[in-house]
């Protein structure tokens, strides 16, 4: 991995500046990878998108704050570094529409998804789950709003259906896939329905 020199990010409200790590290069090798889109990669780290003011508590997109590239690490010296939404701010964020356009909400509630679920760790076994009407209500937003002829995207319903229970809709979905996609990853979910698992998934 390679680092740049630091990012420095306006609060576009208060003015607050904050600051976050560019990276120039990484990879993912001897990372873990799970079945929502959920990842850890030591040389890879996942990057902040919102961030929340710790003077104003407006969440915002620091995309689309003022920001620059810092001179040197000094130029960020004591600045607070930005930090991914909690769950209950990204409940927060997706009910007072913080979000400005199709692509922002997706990310929001994709991310409130993956806050939700257990991450199973290593040698252990994934879980059957109880579904709470937030869950349901999340993830059945995230299918309305994804792009059902995108193959990447059908993968991401077909989990999201099995993660809710409806394992039949799952695996026909994974059945319109081309033999392309079809791999190793897909066979996890499709064993997991026949278990009617719902639980999210380590890739093996």
């Amino acid at each position: 991995m390679i680092i740049g020199n630091p990012i420095i990010i306006q609060c576009p409200v208060c003015n607050t500046n904050y600051t976050k790590n560019s990276i120039l290069s990484g990879n993912t090798f001897g990372g873990y990878f799970w079945s929502d889109g959920s990842f850890f990669a030591p040389m890879l780290p996942d990057q902040v998108v919102f961030n929340r003011c710790t003077e104003c508590n407006t969440i915002f997109n620091i995309s689309n704050a003022p920001n620059h590239e810092a001179w040197n690490y000094e130029d960020a010296d004591g600045l607070t570094t930005v930090e991914h939404l909690s769950k209950s701010e990204l409940f927060e964020a997706i009910e007072k529409y913080i979000y400005i356009n199709t692509n922002e909400e997706i990310y929001l509630r994709k991310r409130l998804w993956q806050k939700l679920n257990n991450h199973p760790w290593k040698d252990e076994m994934p879980s059957t789950f109880a579904i709470s009407p937030e869950y349901r209500q999340n993830a059945e937003a995230l299918i309305n709003l994804l792009d059902k002829s995108n193959e990447d995207e059908i993968l991401i319903i077909a989990e999201l259906h099995r993660n809710i229970g409806n394992f039949k809709d799952c695996t026909d979905l994974i059945n319109t896939l081309s033999d392309a996609r079809r791999e190793e990853r897909t066979v996890q979910i499709e064993n997991a329905c026949k278990k009617k698992i719902n639980g999210t998934l380590q890739y093996k």
